[in-house]
């Protein structure tokens, strides 16, 4: 039986990690650390005569545990995650890794020095449709790909997600991981040049509510991305769009990514934590950086060359 310590519901993900590790009969999840308590209304049912903690240094010493995952907000990562590397816990971290790339080397030095493996929610690369679309680019069927045209649309979450001194940004933040990790690993290249223009034109908020992006990769394959929160509440099929649209020198192929649940990244780290170590899978450079050249005001990011530690992704 595989123990699991949470630290924060304070992501909306965190709900569905309870949900999944439920119908996981080899693990359970043995504490929570929560300080808030109107965050555990919403899990209740979750969290049936299991202890819960409003400081997770306490939980961390005195509760044995196999594995953590870290649900807080971004700003909050850094400090849960070196927490569990010093207390030799094995742990997957929401998305993004950090809000500046200085925290999230922080992070892979000390988990590295501890020997605990770090992983991150990606479960992008694990959707059907992008399976399919690597066996494709592999067998090639397509050509040489040329240029990727990608939306990854969403609410605006509201809560902490657009405070930037939590959030650390908005859509860019919230939404070019997911897109940035699943190209890394189609491709199986890197980014080399990011372009961003940023502005709040929808809800007037402190952090951008609509993001477009350009950025070039090391096998010369072009990518835009619309990261904006420009979905509705009620959207048809779901208040969450993603898809990719793949230009080849044979063609081009449409593919939408579906939803995503973090089932798989949670299957992952349970065979990351029974074999000893997690699966060798590199998180993309949104792991760490969110938004390009992010101290250069909101409404324009200039070109920026990407550079990030790469981490692993259970």
């Amino acid at each position: 039986m595989i123990k699991l310590l949470m630290l924060s519901l304070e992501h909306p993900h965190a709900h569905h990690y309870l949900e999944c590790l439920r119908q996981m009969p080899e693990v359970q999840v043995v504490a929570v650390a929560e300080p808030d308590s109107g965050r555990l209304h919403g899990v209740s049912e979750f969290l049936e005569a299991m202890p819960v903690y409003a400081d997770c240094q306490k939980m961390l010493r005195e509760v044995p545990a196999d594995a953590a995952i870290v649900c807080s907000a971004n700003a909050k990562h850094k400090d849960m995650v070196i927490h569990c590397a010093r207390a030799g816990i094995p742990t997957l971290c929401e998305k993004p890794m950090a809000t500046k790339a200085a925290d999230a080397r922080e992070m892979l030095a000390v988990c590295q020095a501890h020997e605990v493996p770090l992983g991150m929610c990606f479960p992008a690369r694990f959707s059907e449709a992008l399976v399919q679309a690597k066996h494709r680019i592999g067998q090639g069927e397509m050509g040489k790909v040329l240029a990727v045209k990608a939306t990854n649309h969403g609410t605006m979450p509201g809560d902490w997600f657009i405070d930037p001194e939590l959030s650390g940004g908005g859509a860019i933040m919230d939404h070019t991981v997911h897109v940035v990790d699943a190209l890394r690993w189609l491709f199986e290249a890197e980014f080399t040049q990011v372009f961003g223009h940023a502005s709040s034109r929808l809800y007037n908020l402190a952090v951008e509510d609509a993001g477009l992006l350009t950025l070039e990769m090391s096998n010369e394959v072009i990518v835009t991305l619309d990261a904006s929160w420009s979905r509705p509440k009620r959207s048809f099929p779901s208040p969450e769009g993603g898809s990719r649209t793949r230009r080849g020198a044979r063609g081009g192929w449409w593919s939408p990514l579906g939803r995503r649940g973090p089932g798989a990244d949670l299957a992952g780290l349970h065979g990351g934590v029974t074999a000893g170590s997690p699966p060798s899978l590199r998180a993309g450079p949104g792991a760490c950086l969110g938004r390009p050249a992010r101290n250069a005001g909101p409404e324009c990011c200039p070109q920026t060359p990407v550079g990030c530690p790469r981490v692993t992704a259970f």
